[in-house]
């Protein structure tokens, strides 16, 4: 999940800060923390700059820049920056657009906010989604290959990206904003596409975007959604809650590879029909896995509940279920998020080094 530090220097920015605060906290279930840090910016900044995933600096352009410049580094490390006037008029989508995530959270802040996002990406503003966008929106992970720049200037002149995989990419074909984009699945012969042998040996949880000779190979991340329910819930119910989430993450549901509840709840028929109807895996995870998971976990990474506590004697069970399936060092992207009922969230597999 985001974490993400607002900087401000007024009262007026402190006040706004507040807000802003307030309203990503309770409506954004991908956020996991927003820390407000008021006045003494160069300080702050040098201290937040990679603990963070966003900045929001509600202050002039040009002092964020004065203040981030020795600190950048690539794209694919630098945290997402955004820049806020203090009547939130304007939103500026400064630093790491794509990867970082400041385009998407610009729009979305904007829409809280009545606000003018302002983005400046050639492929945005051209109406397409990027490489790299995709790479963030999905959750791939760069392996090899390419500039992604290369990419993005032949999206620009309307030129057609391949997307090709051993795997069913369902998410990509039923979705209409990739109409600059060839997607051909379940691949088995890759010989037609790769004829100077520049990637090989392609797993099942890969994929390569191909334009001419030039090639970038990423890694699928793995995405488990945890889920949790009252007894005899309705699968009607469950399904309900797993697309509202999904719509929340911005995906369709068959990104998602597999689902994860607690043994208390195998036999829950609510959630054994819903995630069968949708043609995916229902992982079991035992109490005892649950309690070493959060035993070895920092402890503000997963949400606590009395009530919960008191009746399984664990504080959370949604959360920890979606970490232990998508695997070690895995990291939630949505944190618990109650739709009448039923209890999701949802985890990530650990990124590539």
């Amino acid at each position: 999940m985001m974490n993400i530090a607002i900087l401000t220097l007024t009262e007026n920015g402190y006040i706004l800060a507040e807000k802003i605060k307030e309203i990503i906290l309770k409506n954004d279930s991908r956020i996991n923390k927003v820390v407000h840090f008021h006045k003494n910016i160069k300080y702050n900044i040098k201290s937040i700059f990679k603990e963070y995933d966003a900045i929001i600096g509600i202050m002039a352009t040009g002092i964020m820049i004065r203040s981030i410049a020795p600190l950048l580094k690539t794209k694919h490390e630098d945290p997402a920056v955004i820049i806020i006037d203090e009547k939130g008029k304007n939103i500026i989508s400064l630093l790491s657009g794509h990867l970082g995530g400041a385009n998407a959270l610009t729009y979305n802040l904007s829409k809280y906010l009545s606000s003018n996002p302002v983005i400046t990406t050639s492929t945005d503003v051209n109406g397409i989604i990027g490489v790299d966008e995709i790479m963030r929106k999905y959750y791939f992970e760069f392996v090899e290959g390419d500039k992604i720049l290369d990419f993005n200037k032949a999206l620009i002149l309307g030129k057609k990206i391949k997307i090709i995989s051993k795997s069913s990419l369902n998410f990509l074909k039923n979705n209409n904003i990739l109409k600059n984009y060839e997607v051909l699945d379940n691949i088995l012969d890759f010989s037609e596409y790769n004829a100077d042998n520049k990637f090989n040996n392609i797993n099942e949880d890969e994929l390569v975007f191909i334009y001419n000779d030039k090639y970038i190979l990423v890694k699928i991340s793995k995405i488990v959604m945890g889920i949790g329910a009252r007894k005899f819930i309705s699968d009607k119910k469950v399904l309900n809650a797993i697309n509202k989430s999904c719509k929340n993450l911005e995906f369709d549901v068959s990104r998602i590879d597999s689902f994860a509840t607690v043994d208390i709840k195998k036999n829950e028929i609510g959630i054994i029909n819903a995630v069968k109807k949708l043609n995916k895996n229902l992982n079991i995870i035992s109490l005892n896995q649950i309690k070493e998971e959060l035993k070895n976990s920092k402890e503000e990474c997963f949400s606590y509940s009395d009530f919960v506590y008191k009746k399984f004697g664990v504080g959370s069970i949604c959360e920890p279920v979606s970490t232990i399936q998508a695997g070690i060092n895995s990291n939630l992207i949505f944190k618990k998020t109650s739709f009448d009922g039923v209890t999701i969230a949802v985890a990530v597999s650990k990124k590539l080094n």
